[in-house]
């Protein structure tokens, strides 16, 4: 339970810091490193199921809380193309399985 704490406390932090973007860069209020909002994808909605192992039964309860099924499921170390889409919503798993980060790219 603590290490799922921690996990969650974490995803903040993970989503704020910007790698490879210019730290100076101004963005909207509200925006992710990209100055998308997290409800241009529905990531404020699937932020609801941080911490969650990503079985096939809570993908579809994230697809259908956000509307569409413009998702992509990230696995630790797994390649991701820096194809930037507002409307894409990206859940970012961690070791487990559980879903560690909800964010639009």
């Amino acid at each position: 339970m603590l290490s799922l704490a921690l996990t969650l406390l974490a995803a903040p932090a993970a989503i704020d810091a910007c790698p490879g973007i210019d730290p100076g860069l101004r963005r909207a209020r509200g925006t992710n490193c990209y100055g998308i909002t997290l409800r241009e994808c529905g990531a404020d909605r699937a932020r609801a199921y941080l911490g969650l192992r990503a079985t096939p039964a809570v993908r579809l309860r994230v697809r259908r809380a956000v509307g569409h099924d413009q998702i992509r499921w990230i696995r630790p170390g797994e390649p991701v193309i820096q194809d930037l889409r507002r409307n894409r919503l990206n859940m970012q798993l961690d070791k487990r399985g559980r879903i560690a980060i909800a964010d639009c790219y």
